[in-house]
């Protein structure tokens, strides 16, 4: 629910993998116990901005309780973490391409 309270929104991270994205899924994960403080989203695949479609899954948390100062605005404290990379699969011995993940769109 404070992700959705106006709290945070999707800018840049400098050391996030995960900008520029286009098109990803989301997923709001319901929190594990009712004193958490942070509020997690997974965001699923989507374009790169070459173009390329990816397969990857992040997880941005978000703490709610505490905000902190950033370019002259108050912030939330954010973590972003890749919980699976993207893959492009292997080749196999009869050239097919052998996918351990969805097929990125």
């Amino acid at each position: 629910d404070n992700l959705w309270q106006g709290a945070a929104s999707l800018v840049g991270a400098p050391a996030c993998g995960f900008f520029p994205r286009y098109s990803y899924g989301a997923l709001a994960l319901p929190a594990k116990r009712s004193n958490n403080v942070w509020s997690d989203l997974l965001l699923l695949g989507g374009m790169d901005g070459a173009g390329q479609c990816l397969n990857d899954v992040w997880r941005l948390s978000v703490r709610s309780s505490q905000f902190h100062r950033q370019h002259g605005e108050m912030r939330p404290q954010c973590r972003w973490t890749c919980t699976s990379p993207h893959d492009q699969g292997r080749i196999d011995g009869l050239g097919r391409r052998v996918l351990q993940k969805w097929r990125g769109r």
